[in-house]
C-alpha cells in the first residue's frame, strides 16, 4: 500500500494537538491569556471546518462508488433474469 499520507497526517495531528494543549494550558486565569485563546478558537474552527469538508467529500465518493457497484449489479442481475426469461421461452415453446 502506499504510504505517502501518513506523514501529512501525523503533522497535522501533532499541530492540532499542540493547539488544543496551549489552549488547556491557557485555562489558567491570566488576562493576558484571553487574547492567545481567540486566536486558538479561531485555527480550532478554521480547521475543524476542513477535516468537515474533507469527510462530506470522501463521504460523497465512497457513496458514488458504492452507487457504480450496485447499478453494476443490477444490470447483471435483469440480464441474467433476462435472459433466463428468454431460454425458458424458447424451450416451453
Amino acid at each position: 500500500m502506499n504510504k505517502k499520507a501518513i506523514a501529512p497526517l501525523f503533522i497535522i495531528l501533532f499541530v492540532v494537538l499542540s493547539l488544543i494543549s496551549i489552549y488547556v494550558l491557557l485555562f489558567i486565569p491570566l488576562p493576558a491569556f484571553t487574547k492567545i485563546r481567540t486566536i486558538i478558537n479561531y485555527f480550532l474552527i478554521i480547521i475543524l471546518w476542513f477535516i468537515i469538508q474533507v469527510g462530506l467529500i470522501y463521504a460523497y465518493f465512497q457513496l458514488g462508488k458504492l452507487a457504480g457497484k450496485g447499478f453494476i449489479v443490477l444490470k447483471t442481475k435483469i440480464i441474467n433474469w433476462s435472459l433466463g426469461i428468454r431460454n425458458y421461452i424458447i424451450i416451453h415453446t
